[in-house]
């Protein structure tokens, strides 16, 4: 990690334009919503670009379904992602008298809805170069308008 330090002010505008050009280009796809950016944010690590999938816009096909078919494109840097801590073993086996994680999931619906619609791309793909965000968008749309036919 130390040594990525020292390529931090290098990297750091290239993933910010990109995960500019991403956001715009995945925006337009049916059925995918990149995160809203938070004005107050002056300065991103961009370790990951979060999308929000809806499988109604894809046929019905599942979250996983359409990352298996991303990688099947050559979009291989994709990920379902996040699960949620209540649901992590070791916060489980660490914290006495924890209820069940279903209990847990009903407190925090939003929780769930993020880690079961979230998809994410990681770092490395926003260091790419601009056509590398067109490449994701073109394979996501290739999906999409095959699935939503």
């Amino acid at each position: 990690l130390l040594a990525q330090l020292d390529r931090l002010q290098e990297h750091m505008p290239v993933r910010e334009a990109n995960a500019r050009r991403l956001g715009q280009l995945l925006g337009q796809i049916p059925g995918l919503r990149p995160l809203p950016e938070d004005g107050r944010v002056t300065s991103h690590g961009r370790h990951l670009f979060l999308v929000r999938y809806d499988a109604d816009a894809f046929g019905g096909h599942s979250r996983e379904e359409f990352i298996a078919a991303l990688r099947a494109e050559g979009i291989t840097p994709v990920s379902p992602g996040y699960v949620p801590l209540y649901r992590q073993a070791a916060i489980r086996n660490a914290v006495p008298d924890t209820p069940p994680a279903d209990a847990w999931a009903a407190l925090y619906p939003v929780t769930e809805a993020a880690a079961a619609n979230g998809i994410w791309f990681f770092q490395f793909a926003l260091l790419g170069d601009p056509g590398d965000m067109e490449d994701i968008a073109a394979a996501a749309a290739k999906i999409q308008s095959a699935w939503s036919a």
